[in-house]
């Protein structure tokens, strides 16, 4: 599984932090990107490492208390 918030911001990365530990801590293999790297490429890189289950963390999400799940090639 992957976290990946849209951007850099910190509220993004504040957000996106107690869920990696709260994954690691249910024992599920989890690794995130915080970076800057624009949105398509992250999602571009996670396709190419066939991971299976992304999780995307952005504004809209932020404000709704939730994150947006994408499968691998299934899209949203």
């Amino acid at each position: 599984m992957r976290v990946l918030t849209l951007n850099d911001d910190v509220a993004l990365i504040n957000d996106a932090q107690p869920i990696v530990a709260e994954l690691r801590a249910n024992r599920v293999r989890v690794d995130a990107d915080y970076s800057a790297t624009p949105f398509r490429a992250k999602i571009s890189n996670a396709e190419q490492l066939r991971v299976h289950t992304v999780l995307v963390i952005g504004g809209r999400d932020t404000e709704a208390g939730a994150v947006s799940i994408r499968l691998h090639s299934g899209g949203q």
